[in-house]
């Protein structure tokens, strides 16, 4: 397993998937918009660059997942995938793509 290396505007994004994220709306797509509400605007190109990295390099399910446990987040996923796919909608949402509707937790 290899280990990423945490980004800081990465972590600040997962504080924002917390215990009570269905405030922010019943649809993941809604979830992510909430977080990304924590991450100042001139820092979102970071974090879209930090998850295109990591999304496209050779890292494994399991090395997104360690990554993730790092963080304050609170929202689960169905491993080994279903962290992959809540982190590629959210690079789609930040691109203002339409997501998939899939089941992520």
């Amino acid at each position: 397993m290899a280990t990423i290396p945490m980004s800081e505007v990465f972590f600040t994004f997962c504080k924002g998937l917390h215990q009570d994220f269905e405030l922010y709306g019943s649809e993941p797509e809604d979830w992510i918009r909430g977080a990304l509400n924590l991450v100042p605007m001139d820092a979102r190109p970071e974090l879209r660059t930090f998850l295109d990295r990591i999304l496209n390099s050779t890292y494994s399910d399991d090395d997104l997942w360690d990554l993730y446990r790092r963080t304050w987040a609170e929202i689960s996923f169905r491993p080994p995938s279903g962290l992959r796919w809540f982190l590629t909608l959210a690079r789609d949402v930040m691109d203002g793509k339409p997501g998939q509707k899939l089941d992520p937790v």
